[in-house]
C-alpha cells in the first residue's frame, strides 16, 4: 500500500459504566441501569480546565497617576487665582483642564485596566464612569464661582472643552479594557454554575411504587 494513503483512524469505543446506586456494569451507551433501573446521567466530555485569574496590577501606579492629577490641579489652579489681571485667564484654565484632564485620563485607563482583569462575572463596577461625567460639571461651576465676569461664551467653551477632554478619556479606558485579559470566574462560581446546568433524571414512570424505582440525582451519596 502506498504510503500517501493512511487508513483512517477508528473512533475509540466508549467504556461501560458502573451504576452509581447498585455498582452494576452499564453497556456503553445505555441511559438505563438492567439492574435497578435507574435512569443515568448520559456521558459527558471532560470539563475543559479554565485558567486561573491573572494576577493584580500594582495598584501604586494608580496612585500615582492620582498624585499626578490631585498636584496639576492644585498648581494650576493657583497660578489662575494669583496670576495678573492683563494675563489671557481662559487660556491658563484651558491648560489647567488639558493637563488634569490628561492625567485622570491616564489614572482612569490604569483603573479600567486593573478593573478588567479582577471584575466579577456579574460585571464591571463602573464608580469610573460617573466620576469622569461629573468632574466636567463641577469644574464649570467652579469656575463660574470664582469668576463672576465670566461670559456664557466662556462657559461654553469650557463645556465644549470639558466633553472633549473626558470623551478622550474615556476613548483611553476602552482602548485599555479591551486589551485586558478576558476575566474567569473563581472555582466556587463555576462549580456553583456545573451543578445547576447539571440535569437532574427522574423516577422511572412505570412503576407506581416509589420504593421499586428510586430518584437517582446525579452526585449524590448512594442510599444504604
Amino acid at each position: 500500500m502506498p504510503s500517501s494513503q493512511r487508513l483512517p483512524r477508528a473512533k475509540p469505543q466508549p467504556a461501560p459504566r458502573q451504576c452509581p446506586l447498585c455498582e452494576a456494569t452499564v453497556p456503553p451507551g445505555a441511559h438505563k441501569c438492567s439492574f435497578c433501573g435507574s435512569i443515568l446521567e448520559p456521558d459527558r466530555p471532560e470539563p475543559t480546565p479554565m485558567p486561573e485569574r491573572a494576577v493584580r496590577p500594582d495598584d501604586r501606579l494608580f496612585l500615582f497617576a492620582l498624585v499626578v492629577t490631585f498636584a496639576a490641579v492644585v498648581v494650576f489652579w493657583g497660578l489662575v487665582f494669583r496670576m495678573s489681571p492683563l494675563l489671557p485667564r481662559m487660556t491658563v484654565f484651558w491648560v489647567t483642564y488639558l493637563v488634569s484632564g490628561a492625567a485622570a485620563g491616564i489614572a482612569v485607563a490604569v483603573e479600567a485596566r486593573r478593573l478588567r482583569i479582577e471584575r466579577t462575572p456579574y460585571g464591571t463596577p463602573r464608580w469610573w464612569l460617573a466620576l469622569t461625567l461629573l468632574v466636567p460639571p463641577l469644574g464649570i461651576v467652579g469656575y463660574a464661582a470664582a469668576r463672576v465676569h465670566a461670559g456664557a461664551r466662556d462657559l461654553t467653551r469650557l463645556a465644549m472643552g470639558a466633553a472633549a477632554v473626558w470623551a478622550l478619556s474615556a476613548a483611553i479606558v476602552g482602548w485599555s479594557a479591551s486589551r485586558g485579559p478576558a476575566p474567569t470566574p473563581p472555582p466556587e462560581l463555576r462549580e456553583i454554575g456545573e451543578q445547576i446546568l447539571r440535569p437532574v433524571a427522574l423516577t422511572d414512570t412505570a412503576s407506581t411504587n416509589p420504593l421499586e424505582r428510586p430518584v437517582f440525582v446525579p452526585g449524590a451519596a448512594p442510599a444504604p
